[in-house]
């Protein structure tokens, strides 16, 4: 092997000098008994290596000397001063004396040898060994599967491994009294129950070394300081783990169990839900169906409601035009009575000027009412007829003046539009009251000549329609006399 490999290989993979140091400590409760019994007790340290052992021990007050075949390793222990050998382990253990140590040490060592040689340093051992003195054997744990399987041949110097059994047989067989296992280097957390243990944790993580530590026979005075720590246990092994991991499995069972029940609890809380739901949804479907058939109902009403307010709308639309029609024959009335009230006005100018003809009239009228009575009734006024209607006859071809003949005009004018109009008539005959009475005669003859005679109670002439303006003026006078005769 080219020099200096294996000690770059050691600084690597089997870890710091620190780290080393502090795992040999699981050693100290086997070394304290031999400070007790004697003064700088010898140890002698097989295949030293860097020389953690020894300083470890040189330190606790033995005696120590390693042998190491390896020079790079030794270059360790010469850098710090301990006392090392180049050699052989089974040569220099048979160049010793029998019974000159208390303690032969071979810290991963045995599983670099071949078996024969093994029996060999384990015999030499014995013999070297003083009564109540250790042997201490530490190799890589195969148990451990993980370094059974992969980790043990990361060392190409590596033999194979060796089964704790097959080591602890050896010793007991070739004649040491009584052999401790100590599994060593598993991780602290495993120590604590509550840390969880999952299957990979179960296979690659109970103690990756184990050592066994063989006792030469002695004295019970002498066995005796060294039964507690043989009474002790050491580290984890795979079983310890898989039961654990068992147990946790159990407890995930467990778990999974109660999941498992708190979800069918859910699962029937849910599908009571899911069954209170459907039936609400039922139920609200029910109530959906009820909404629209009112819904339907409503909008029937409202589409009639719509056709209503159509016909409504149409109604007002006539009622519009109506109303628009109404207006126009407003104006149509309002524009009468404006004439009308214009004809009034006309007829008022004209009533100053012929009431001072009326004044001088009505002086001789009841005279004259006695006159034309007796007139009247006499034989003469119907002999004369003919005479009265030439006179009618020569009367009427007078000439009018221009200005009475429009005032004539625009009166009959009035006169037919009242007539055409029923519903005029109490308003005309109203505005007629106020009137005199001589122009209420003149509005009634050119009624008499404007619209036909119609039938009533009353005595009028036979030729009324005939009569002149004049005359009928005296026939109005004559009749209104004659009435009040009568009252009287």
């Amino acid at each position: 092997m080219v020099a200096r490999f294996y000690r770059a290989f050691e600084d690597r993979h089997r870890g710091s000098r620190e780290l080393i140091l502090e795992r040999l400590q699981a050693y100290m409760p086997f070394l304290g008994p031999f400070l007790k019994l004697e003064n700088g007790p010898v140890a002698i340290d097989l295949g030293c290596g860097r020389g953690e052992w020894l300083e470890m021990v040189i330190g606790a007050g033995f005696t120590a000397r390693g042998v190491d075949l390896d020079e790079g390793m030794l270059e360790g222990c010469r850098t710090r001063g301990l006392p090392a050998d180049l050699g052989d382990a089974v040569g220099a253990l048979k160049a010793r004396a029998a019974e000159s140590a208390s303690v032969i040490s071979a810290f991963h060592l045995v599983e670099h040898i071949p078996f024969p040689a093994l029996q060999d340093l384990v015999n030499e051992a014995l013999r070297v060994l003083k009564p109540g003195g250790l042997l201490i054997l530490e190799t890589p744990n195969a148990e451990n599967l993980f370094v059974g399987s992969n980790g043990f041949y990361m060392d190409p110097t590596h033999e194979r491994p060796i089964p704790h059994l097959l080591l602890s047989f050896l010793t007991e067989f070739s004649g040491f009294e009584r052999s401790k296992l100590l599994r060593l280097q598993e991780e602290a957390r495993l120590h604590d129950p509550a840390t969880p243990v999952d299957l990979i944790t179960a296979l690659g993580s109970s103690s990756p070394d184990y050592a066994i530590v063989a006792q030469k026979k002695a004295d019970d005075s002498v066995m005796s300081l060294f039964d507690e720590p043989f009474a002790q246990t050491f580290g984890i092994t795979p079983g310890e783990l898989a039961a654990r991991y068992d147990q946790s499995i159990e407890a995930r069972f467990q778990a999974v169990g109660t999941q498992m029940a708190e979800l069918t609890s859910t699962s029937e809380k849910f599908l009571e839900t899911i069954a209170q739901i459907t039936a609400e949804l039922g139920d609200t479907k029910y109530k959906n169906g009820y909404l629209e058939y009112h819904n339907g109902l409503l909008t029937s009403r409202n589409e009639a409601l719509e056709q209503q307010n159509f016909a409504l709308v149409e109604e007002h639309l006539t009622v519009s035009d109506e109303n628009k029609k109404l207006i126009a024959e407003h104006a149509d009335l309002e524009a009468v009575i404006q004439d009308l009230r214009s004809v009034v006005q006309n007829l008022q100018d004209g009533t100053h000027h012929l009431q001072a003809q009326l004044d001088g009239i009505a002086q001789d009228r009841h005279s004259m009412a006695a006159n034309l009575n007796a007139v009247v009734q006499s034989t003469s006024w119907r002999i004369t007829h003919p005479l009265r209607k030439l006179s009618s006859l020569v009367s009427r071809s007078k000439p009018v003046s221009r200005k009475a003949s429009k005032k004539r005009t625009l009166a009959l004018k009035a006169i037919n539009f009242v007539s055409a109009r029923p519903f005029l008539k109490p308003y005309a005959r109203t505005g007629i009251k106020f009137l005199p009475a001589s122009l209420r005669a003149k509005l009634w003859a050119l009624s008499v000549h404007a619209v036909a005679p119609v039938a009533t109670g009353q005595a009028t002439p036979a030729n009324s329609s005939s009569l002149s303006l004049r005359e009928a003026e005296i026939y109005m006078e004559l009749k209104q006399a004659f009435e009040r005769k009568e009252s009287k």
